[in-house]
């Protein structure tokens, strides 16, 4: 370990450093600071064609987009309108043919494919008012258990007949 220096040499080498006179250096700030200012006006080398080259790839890529599209667009001809004529007997379409697919899609007579849909889900009611209207949906229970009758809920069906008794 150091030994605790006594204040005999501290005041020796505070002396010495306080002879030590700054010597005058060849640095000037304010030149420093015009020839930066110069430089940064005046640019280098790839400043100068940078933002041209920029400007020009921006346009040629611009450019060849647009192309590109025209030509797309220009190529592309009206969607083709297939018609189809179905002969259908007098006395309406038989069930298999008119009879819509779960999924919604028409298919012919030997694609049909039987489904099985429950009594109360959406795609038998959608068969019974398809087939009879409006008034061919069921009526809700409004029985309880003992026989009462009570009101039931006011549903779309009595909305939609009231409406129209009223108009």
């Amino acid at each position: 370990m150091s030994e605790p220096r006594t204040s005999e040499e501290l005041k020796a080498v505070e002396a010495a450093l306080g002879s030590l006179v700054p010597q005058q250096g060849e640095f000037d700030r304010d030149q420093l600071m015009y020839r930066a200012g110069v430089a940064s006006a005046r640019g280098g080398r790839s400043t100068l064609w940078a933002w041209p080259a920029a400007t020009a790839v921006m346009t040629l890529l611009a450019t060849t987009l647009a192309v590109s599209l025209a030509i797309s667009l220009a190529g592309r001809s009206e969607p083709r309108v297939v018609e189809r004529i179905k002969y259908v007997p007098a006395d309406g379409p038989s069930k298999t043919t008119s009879d819509p697919s779960p999924q919604g899609v028409a298919m012919d007579q030997d694609q049909q494919v039987a489904v099985k849909v429950s009594p109360g889900s959406y795609w038998h009611l959608r068969r019974l008012v398809l087939a009879g209207g409006v008034e061919s949906l069921p009526r809700p229970a409004a029985r309880r258990d003992n026989g009462d009758v009570r009101p039931g809920p006011i549903t779309n069906r009595d909305l939609l007949l009231r409406h129209l008794r009223e108009s």
